[in-house]
């Protein structure tokens, strides 16, 4: 079975065994919630650049509506894998279009694996603004190409590792059944893991 916010979402990333049944869930919608509630950023009145069309996407995507966000622009290189996801909300446009519908405060939110195995950026560098904030759900490495040049530039950046341990935490209590998350100290589990991953 898929759970009805799993189904809503198109994506499935924690699966549990309840009696017979295998079901499937979602928490990385949970997890980039959690993340940006965390970190204070505020969707008001701001545009929502999200680069990639993926599975991570979709959750993301989902995240953004039930925090209000009123304009989402999606980047693809696949366009019509992106055109799958349009709504009223939703604007899908080419990788190619990147320039033309980048502000200089939008919040640029990269989803795809760009970075994490290279020293690559998913949009061109050039592009960036102080005023802008830049958000990688990569945490490995927990600073690739594109939050290194906004630190760089004084842009308000941050990594995936957040919204990784929130969705771990949601899934432990999944699996569990009880709330195991409100027994783990968040930033001690996040310090040490930044000693892993650093």
């Amino acid at each position: 079975e898929i759970n009805p916010r799993a189904e809503s979402i198109s994506s499935v990333n924690c699966i549990m065994k309840s009696n017979s049944k295998i079901i499937g869930n979602n928490t990385d919608w949970f997890g980039f919630t959690m993340a940006l509630k965390e970190n204070k950023i505020d969707l008001s009145n701001k545009e929502v650049i999200v680069l990639g069309a993926g599975g991570t996407a979709k959750s993301i995507l989902f995240s953004l509506k039930q925090l209000g966000a009123n304009k989402i622009i999606l980047l693809n290189r696949t366009l019509h894998k992106a055109e799958a996801l349009k709504d009223d909300i939703i604007t899908p446009y080419s990788m190619e279009n990147t320039e033309s519908v980048l502000k200089n405060d939008s919040i640029i939110i990269n989803t795809t694996p760009i970075g994490m195995q290279s020293n690559q950026s998913s949009i061109d560098l050039g592009l960036l603004h102080k005023n802008q904030i830049l958000i990688d759900v990569i945490y490995t490495p927990l600073e690739t190409c594109l939050l290194k040049f906004g630190k760089k530039i004084g842009s308000k950046t941050l990594n995936g590792l957040d919204m990784f341990i929130y969705q771990a935490l949601a899934s432990l209590d999944f699996w569990f059944g009880e709330t195991i998350s409100k027994k783990v100290n968040f930033q001690q589990l996040k310090e040490h893991l930044t000693r892993i991953l650093s």
